[in-house]
């Protein structure tokens, strides 16, 4: 049968049991963003785009790295979402934050005007990631960074085996297939991010975290991150 057109659809959708989990995942992903955004090294002054922020994302840890001469852009599509992150904005008072509205494909940010860009979670919960990564690339800098911290549900097992969690996996998998999103987003997002550039030096870290990304069924993966650093100037 053939596969049905990619939906733009979140794979998680935009539930209130699915906004919620996302206000609760910042704290639980604390201490592995905190880790990415150390290798990066992002400096006072920087401007920064969050793409997918939702409610949430990593605002307040870049907004308190870049500082109040920098400026961080959390870009999420969902309204209610934004709405969320409207409040958290102002309850934290950050005020070097601000949100845009918008498809992660297609911005209406201007090219190369960041000095990073990040992404987590999103890749592996969209349709069409290469797309997003193609995005993350044109709004950076020469110089600049992009970064995603995703999950591998390719390396989630179960031992003993169980049944239940193979049909878990099993469904997973197709809804994934169907709606044209991968499960092991992060094995080709340098590759993508290489194709986009088409020319060196790239500046490549990989690490796996000791913690677990959690998707909305309570099944679990290793969670990796890992950043590109573009040239300075085209070759």
């Amino acid at each position: 049968m053939p596969r049905s057109p990619p939906s733009d659809e979140y794979l998680l959708g935009h539930s209130k049991s699915e906004e919620d989990r996302l206000k609760r995942q910042p704290e639980e992903l604390a201490a592995d963003s905190s880790g990415l955004l150390d290798q990066i090294g992002i400096q006072p002054g920087y401007r920064v785009a969050d793409i997918g922020c939702g409610p949430h994302g990593i605002l307040d840890l870049l907004s308190d790295r870049v500082g109040p001469t920098g400026t961080v852009v959390g870009v999420e599509r969902s309204e209610s979402s934004i709405e969320l992150a409207r409040q958290f904005i102002a309850a934290r008072g950050l005020r070097n934050v601000e949100l845009l509205q918008a498809d992660a494909k297609a911005t209406p940010l201007p090219r190369a005007s960041f000095d990073v860009v990040h992404a987590r979670l999103v890749l592996v919960n969209v349709p069409e990631p290469r797309r997003v990564v193609d995005e993350m690339v044109a709004l950076v800098r020469p110089g600049g960074m992009v970064a995603s911290h995703e999950a591998d549900w390719g390396l989630s097992l179960c031992d003993p085996p169980s049944t239940a969690w193979d049909r878990l996996v099993g469904v997973f998998e197709a809804c994934s297939r169907n709606s044209g999103m991968e499960r092991t987003v992060e094995r080709f997002t340098s590759t993508s991010q290489e194709r986009t550039l088409a020319r060196p030096p790239f500046r490549i870290v990989r690490y796996r975290y000791l913690r677990r990304a959690q998707n909305a069924l309570g099944a679990g993966a290793p969670s990796i991150g890992q950043f590109v650093k573009l040239p300075q100037s085209a070759q």
